[in-house]
């Protein structure tokens, strides 16, 4: 006799909007595991014995955030930011720097494949069937991956399942369970989505992409067969242990219905935060992937998919990761697309993205991406590479900038009613130092026509133009 549990999982390696070698997350399937139930007592909890409970040895609060900030006697910080956006409703993130960069590249395929086989591994003593089985019937989960500069973990619960999702985040700091069959059936996932990668258009181009914008670097990873036949399960149970073993250089972010003066909460958080083991606080180590200096083009042929061009141009330059820099980025991204739209009607879909990298360089990029006529090419990439030029030379018009001022206004309003973008932007501001939600505005007003005609023209003056073109083979 068994019984199923069926859970939904993801992964993604190199997609389209890559950036900067990491991984994105994009769904693979649902997935099955019987688990043989003759003679067998579920366990009823998720951890059998109370943790020694710390306590709060240092209280701060911020009236601009509207959060209270306490540092636990293991020196953990935790944040919480109580809203009424829903009513059975708390949010929590986590991260710290080191993520991939703290691998080695012999591990690199295993770090890879980390975050879809911890997906249905155990923790600690209980099975993923015994989470399941515990977990049923409850509002709450808490997931944990890693990308290419920190380990992080996320999750909600209803107020209800507070303390159970406290114990899952707990759980994720203790020896992951070993499962060697929830392993061989993660690797078949990931097989199967390998060999689905090699007969698409869009990831064939994705992979080709990333394998050039990094200069076919060693530590850049595809999710491949010969990527697969690296990976080692003990070598990710290793990686996740290292990534996890101390929480005092994380940040937790708890939004939502959830109230600092409650004693209770103290009580809870102290006990399970608490308790968490601390260690020394790591920083990112610097790695490579270098992208091409100067002109690059490259154009090849694939046998798969449809009888189309499919493009990627992008400027990029260095660039200080600072306020006036990110807006000025983000304006330009909105500006850039409603002109090639207009401009360059071949190129569809079209899909412009910027952003300014912190690690491992700062630096700055202008990503345009668009399928097109493979008889057409030549002449829709000469009318965005015009439409660039045009908006570096003549600046954006007042009307765009205007429409994107507001667009940006208008998302940002609705971002604010949302838990997970409180958390989001607290992590983000104790790790980075950036301020999405009191500076987000002071700042979209504070930028100028002439700020991002600059801004763009640092972009292509540095003459690093990368363009890459695939088509079918004919």
């Amino acid at each position: 006799m068994s019984v199923s549990i069926s859970a939904h999982n993801s992964i993604a390696f190199n997609d389209v909007s890559e950036k900067n070698g990491s991984i994105i997350t994009k769904e693979i399937a649902s997935s099955t595991v019987d688990v043989p139930v003759d003679n067998f007592q579920a366990p009823t909890r998720l951890v059998h014995k109370r943790p020694q409970s710390g306590s709060v040895k240092k209280r701060l609060r911020s009236i601009s955030f509207g959060t209270t900030e306490w540092t636990l006697s293991n020196d953990v910080v935790v944040v919480l930011r109580p809203t009424d956006y829903k009513d059975n409703e708390i949010v929590f993130e986590a991260s710290s720097l080191g993520g991939y960069s703290k691998v080695s590249l012999g591990d690199l395929p295993s770090a890879y494949a980390l975050n879809e086989i911890m997906k249905t591994n155990g923790r600690s003593d209980l099975s993923y069937a015994n989470l399941q089985q515990i977990l049923g019937g409850k509002t709450a989960k808490v997931e944990a991956s890693l990308d290419e500069q920190t380990e992080n973990l996320s999750g909600r619960s209803s107020i209800q399942d507070f303390e159970t999702m406290l114990q899952l985040i707990y759980l994720n700091f203790q020896k992951p369970h070993e499962d060697a069959d929830a392993f061989d059936t993660s690797m078949q996932r990931l097989r199967n989505e390998a060999s689905s990668r090699a007969s698409n258009q869009q990831k064939v181009f994705a992979d080709s992409l990333l394998m050039k914008w990094t200069s076919y670097d060693k530590r850049t990873t595809l999710l491949n067969e010969e990527m697969l036949n690296n990976v080692n399960y003990n070598k990710v149970l290793d990686i996740f242990n290292k990534r996890f073993s101390s929480a005092n250089d994380f940040v937790f972010v708890f939004t939502g219905n959830i109230d600092p003066e409650d004693a209770a909460t103290e009580k809870l958080i102290c006990t399970w935060l608490g308790s968490l083991p601390k260690g020394k606080a790591e920083e990112y180590s610097k790695q490579g992937n270098d992208h091409p200096k100067g002109p690059y083009t490259s154009r090849f042929v694939t046998n798969v998919g449809m009888d189309i061009s499919t493009n990627t141009i992008r400027y990029y330059a260095p660039m200080e990761y600072s306020w006036t820099n990110l807006i000025n980025m983000h304006i330009i991204e909105y500006i850039a697309k409603y002109r090639i739209m207009e401009k360059a009607k071949g190129a569809s879909p079209l899909e412009v993205k910027t952003w300014i990298s912190k690690y491992p360089t700062e630096e700055g990029v202008l990503s345009i991406q668009f399928n097109c006529n493979p008889k057409a090419r030549e002449a829709v990439v000469r009318l965005v590479k015009e439409e660039v030029q045009r908006l570096v030379k003549e600046g954006a018009s007042s009307e765009d900038f205007i429409k994107a001022k507001e667009s940006m206004f208008d998302q940002f309003d609705k971002d604010v009613q949302d838990n997970g973008y409180w958390a989001s932007s607290l992590v983000r501001y104790y790790m980075y130092g950036r301020d999405y939600i009191n500076e987000y505005r002071d700042w979209i007003d504070y930028i100028t026509l002439e700020s991002i005609r600059e801004t763009l023209d640092k972009l292509v003056a540095s003459e690093n133009v990368f363009e890459v073109s695939m088509q079918k083979e004919r």
